[in-house]
């Protein structure tokens, strides 16, 4: 793989991923159509967090790979067919997101399971 060469960015809700040193593009696009809103890549992995501007696809919380593959869609607190993320928050240890439906929820990285729920309204 590229090891920590590999870099993910966002411009007007596209992803680029570049690999290599010099880095050359090696994917770019929008996962399941969709506009990108705030894109994190993850310290020491090939991988980023992205959260889509969508409320038709189901979970738009993504862990993308270099090649722009979904690794995990994360799950969503609420009913899938009206709730979804509008915010997160990824501390180098703890991915934390807040819903639509007002919950506060901590998100397994590896998995993209919840494993912490809190309603916050």
């Amino acid at each position: 793989m590229h090891g920590d060469t590999t870099q993910h960015s966002e411009q007007d809700g596209t992803i680029f991923i570049h690999a290599g040193d010099p880095p050359d593009l090696c994917w770019s696009g929008r996962s399941k159509d969709a506009a990108v809103v705030r894109l994190t890549q993850l310290p020491g992995s090939t991988d980023a967090l992205v959260l889509l501007d969508d409320m038709a696809v189901q979970s738009n919380l993504l862990r993308i790979d270099s090649g722009g593959n979904t690794i995990w869609a994360a799950e969503v607190p609420g009913d899938l067919s009206t709730d979804n993320y509008v915010h997160f928050d990824w501390d180098g240890l703890r991915l934390t997101a807040n819903s639509w439906s007002s919950c506060r929820v901590s998100i397994d990285v590896g998995n993209g399971r919840i494993i912490e729920r809190v309603f916050t309204k």
